[in-house]
């Protein structure tokens, strides 16, 4: 008896382990064959009293009117905001 359920439970686990590889190598590929297109920001600069609470509210907007368009915000370089969003 003891026997037949550890052969049942070995085998449910084989089955999860290869679902879950299959599973992984589908993600795997269909990540391969993705294609991104590329936006390249630059931070809009301002001048003000408030500078730090007023480049934000307006670098926030920038970054929420691009992420309406689809854009993914992938990086922050010096001066500029890099987004991504997949190629249709």
């Amino acid at each position: 008896m003891r026997g037949k359920f550890f052969l049942s439970l070995g085998l449910v686990l084989l089955l999860c382990l290869v679902g879950w590889t299959q599973y992984a190598k589908a993600q795997r590929s269909s990540s391969i064959n993705q294609v991104w297109e590329y936006r390249v920001d630059p931070v809009p600069q301002i001048v003000g009293y408030h500078l730090d609470t007023d480049q934000a509210s307006v670098n926030s907007r920038l970054i929420n009117q691009r992420a309406t368009e689809g854009w993914e915000l992938a990086a922050v370089g010096t001066g500029f905001f890099y987004f991504k969003r997949p190629r249709q």
